[in-house]
Protein backbone atom coordinates (compact mmCIF):
# COMPACT_ATOMS: atom_id res chain seq x y z
CA UNK A 1 0.00 0.00 0.00
CA UNK A 2 1.21 3.47 -0.85
CA UNK A 3 1.49 5.67 2.23
CA UNK A 4 -0.11 9.08 1.92
CA UNK A 5 2.12 12.09 2.40
CA UNK A 6 1.71 13.67 5.80
CA UNK A 7 -0.08 16.95 6.33
CA UNK A 8 3.28 18.60 6.93
CA UNK A 9 4.79 17.20 3.72
CA UNK A 10 1.85 18.45 1.66
CA UNK A 11 2.02 21.86 3.37
CA UNK A 12 5.72 22.07 2.46
CA UNK A 13 4.90 21.34 -1.19
CA UNK A 14 2.06 23.88 -1.25
CA UNK A 15 4.33 26.51 0.28
CA UNK A 16 7.15 25.61 -2.15
CA UNK A 17 9.53 24.60 0.63
CA UNK A 18 10.44 21.30 -1.01
CA UNK A 19 8.62 18.01 -0.96
CA UNK A 20 9.16 14.29 -0.87
CA UNK A 21 6.66 13.73 -3.64
CA UNK A 22 4.00 15.50 -5.65
CA UNK A 23 0.84 15.61 -3.53
CA UNK A 24 -1.98 13.61 -5.08
CA UNK A 25 -5.49 15.04 -5.13
CA UNK A 26 -8.30 13.68 -7.31
CA UNK A 27 -5.96 10.89 -8.36
CA UNK A 28 -8.85 8.56 -9.03
CA UNK A 29 -11.15 10.61 -11.21
CA UNK A 30 -13.06 7.81 -12.86
CA UNK A 31 -15.54 8.21 -15.65
CA UNK A 32 -19.20 7.34 -15.48
CA UNK A 33 -19.83 3.63 -15.28
CA UNK A 34 -16.34 2.53 -14.20
CA UNK A 35 -17.37 1.68 -10.63
CA UNK A 36 -20.45 -0.12 -11.99
CA UNK A 37 -18.25 -2.13 -14.34
CA UNK A 38 -15.52 -3.16 -11.88
CA UNK A 39 -17.29 -2.82 -8.53
CA UNK A 40 -15.41 -3.86 -5.41
CA UNK A 41 -12.25 -4.73 -7.33
CA UNK A 42 -11.88 -1.09 -8.31
CA UNK A 43 -12.68 0.14 -4.81
CA UNK A 44 -10.20 -2.32 -3.27
CA UNK A 45 -7.49 -1.12 -5.65
CA UNK A 46 -8.30 2.49 -4.74
CA UNK A 47 -7.62 1.76 -1.06
CA UNK A 48 -4.04 0.83 -2.01
CA UNK A 49 -3.40 4.31 -3.43
CA UNK A 50 -4.76 6.93 -1.03
CA UNK A 51 -4.80 10.57 -2.06
CA UNK A 52 -2.50 12.80 -0.05
CA UNK A 53 -5.13 15.51 0.24
CA UNK A 54 -8.54 14.89 1.78
CA UNK A 55 -11.19 16.73 -0.26
CA UNK A 56 -14.05 18.25 1.70
CA UNK A 57 -17.09 18.80 -0.53
CA UNK A 58 -20.02 20.64 1.00
CA UNK A 59 -23.53 19.97 -0.27
CA UNK A 60 -24.00 22.56 -3.02
CA UNK A 61 -27.44 23.92 -3.87
CA UNK A 62 -29.27 21.97 -6.52
CA UNK A 63 -30.11 23.31 -9.96
CA UNK A 64 -33.82 22.92 -10.71
CA UNK A 65 -34.27 20.50 -7.78
CA UNK A 66 -32.92 20.64 -4.25
CA UNK A 67 -30.51 17.92 -3.03
CA UNK A 68 -32.17 17.88 0.39
CA UNK A 69 -35.64 18.24 1.93
CA UNK A 70 -35.67 22.05 1.63
CA UNK A 71 -37.12 22.77 -1.84
CA UNK A 72 -35.56 26.27 -1.81
CA UNK A 73 -31.96 24.99 -1.53
CA UNK A 74 -31.43 25.21 -5.26
CA UNK A 75 -30.46 27.77 -7.88
CA UNK A 76 -33.76 27.60 -9.73
CA UNK A 77 -36.74 29.69 -8.67
CA UNK A 78 -39.58 28.14 -10.68
CA UNK A 79 -41.72 25.24 -9.52
CA UNK A 80 -41.55 23.44 -12.87
CA UNK A 81 -38.70 23.47 -15.37
CA UNK A 82 -39.90 20.46 -17.38
CA UNK A 83 -40.63 22.53 -20.51
CA UNK A 84 -37.43 24.58 -20.42
CA UNK A 85 -34.44 24.43 -22.75
CA UNK A 86 -31.72 22.00 -21.68
CA UNK A 87 -27.95 22.34 -21.99
CA UNK A 88 -24.83 20.37 -21.02
CA UNK A 89 -25.78 17.40 -23.20
CA UNK A 90 -29.38 17.63 -22.03
CA UNK A 91 -28.50 17.12 -18.36
CA UNK A 92 -29.41 20.60 -17.08
CA UNK A 93 -32.11 23.17 -17.74
CA UNK A 94 -31.61 26.87 -18.34
CA UNK A 95 -32.53 28.25 -14.92
CA UNK A 96 -32.71 31.93 -15.90
CA UNK A 97 -33.99 32.06 -19.48
CA UNK A 98 -34.78 35.78 -19.43
CA UNK A 99 -32.82 38.61 -17.79
CA UNK A 100 -36.15 40.32 -17.00
CA UNK A 101 -36.56 37.65 -14.31
CA UNK A 102 -33.19 38.32 -12.61
CA UNK A 103 -34.66 40.04 -9.55
CA UNK A 104 -37.06 37.14 -9.00
CA UNK A 105 -34.17 34.70 -9.46
CA UNK A 106 -32.08 36.57 -6.87
CA UNK A 107 -34.99 36.71 -4.39
CA UNK A 108 -35.01 32.90 -4.38
CA UNK A 109 -31.24 32.51 -4.12
CA UNK A 110 -30.26 29.66 -1.77
CA UNK A 111 -29.04 30.32 1.77
CA UNK A 112 -25.34 29.43 2.21
CA UNK A 113 -26.12 28.67 5.88
CA UNK A 114 -28.47 25.85 4.86
CA UNK A 115 -28.71 23.42 7.80
CA UNK A 116 -26.82 20.22 7.08
CA UNK A 117 -24.93 21.40 4.00
CA UNK A 118 -21.61 20.84 5.84
CA UNK A 119 -22.48 17.58 7.64
CA UNK A 120 -20.51 15.47 5.17
CA UNK A 121 -17.52 17.83 5.52
CA UNK A 122 -17.47 17.40 9.29
CA UNK A 123 -17.71 13.62 8.88
CA UNK A 124 -14.81 13.56 6.39
CA UNK A 125 -12.57 15.71 8.62
CA UNK A 126 -12.89 13.01 11.28
CA UNK A 127 -11.76 10.41 8.71
CA UNK A 128 -8.86 12.46 7.30
CA UNK A 129 -6.37 10.68 9.59
CA UNK A 130 -4.17 13.75 9.85
CA UNK A 131 -3.98 14.31 6.09
CA UNK A 132 -3.98 17.76 4.56
CA UNK A 133 -7.57 18.89 3.96
CA UNK A 134 -9.01 21.24 1.38
CA UNK A 135 -12.52 22.57 0.95
CA UNK A 136 -13.96 22.05 -2.53
CA UNK A 137 -16.88 22.81 -4.77
CA UNK A 138 -17.56 22.90 -8.49
CA UNK A 139 -18.86 25.68 -10.68
CA UNK A 140 -17.39 28.88 -9.34
CA UNK A 141 -18.06 31.76 -11.74
CA UNK A 142 -18.06 30.90 -15.46
CA UNK A 143 -19.33 27.38 -14.81
CA UNK A 144 -22.02 28.66 -12.43
CA UNK A 145 -23.10 31.28 -14.98
CA UNK A 146 -23.17 28.47 -17.56
CA UNK A 147 -25.31 26.31 -15.26
CA UNK A 148 -27.76 29.19 -14.73
CA UNK A 149 -27.95 30.65 -18.25
CA UNK A 150 -26.82 27.83 -20.56
CA UNK A 151 -23.69 28.18 -22.69
CA UNK A 152 -25.24 29.77 -25.78
CA UNK A 153 -27.01 32.42 -23.70
CA UNK A 154 -23.89 33.00 -21.62
CA UNK A 155 -21.67 33.60 -24.63
CA UNK A 156 -24.09 36.31 -25.76
CA UNK A 157 -24.31 37.70 -22.22
CA UNK A 158 -20.54 38.26 -22.16
CA UNK A 159 -21.10 40.51 -25.16
CA UNK A 160 -24.40 42.23 -24.51
CA UNK A 161 -25.39 41.82 -20.84
CA UNK A 162 -22.37 42.30 -18.61
CA UNK A 163 -24.50 44.31 -16.17
CA UNK A 164 -26.72 41.29 -15.52
CA UNK A 165 -23.70 39.01 -15.15
CA UNK A 166 -22.07 41.45 -12.73
CA UNK A 167 -25.21 41.61 -10.59
CA UNK A 168 -25.43 37.82 -10.57
CA UNK A 169 -21.68 37.58 -9.93
CA UNK A 170 -21.92 39.84 -6.87
CA UNK A 171 -24.67 37.61 -5.46
CA UNK A 172 -22.46 34.56 -6.04
CA UNK A 173 -19.52 36.28 -4.32
CA UNK A 174 -21.63 36.97 -1.24
CA UNK A 175 -22.77 33.33 -1.22
CA UNK A 176 -19.21 31.96 -1.64
CA UNK A 177 -17.80 34.26 1.07
CA UNK A 178 -20.11 32.61 3.60
CA UNK A 179 -19.18 29.13 2.35
CA UNK A 180 -15.45 29.92 2.63
CA UNK A 181 -15.86 31.33 6.14
CA UNK A 182 -17.71 28.22 7.24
Amino acid sequence: MREALTREQVAMAVERRGCEGIPVMMGKWWGNGLVDKYGNALLDMAKEYPDDICELWYMEPGFDKSPNSNPEYRMGYRNDYSQFETHSIGESVVLLPDWDELDQFLEHFPDPNEPGNFDWVYDQVKKANGRYTIGCWWRLFHERFWAIRGMENLMMDYYDNMDGLKKLGHKLIEFYKVIIDR
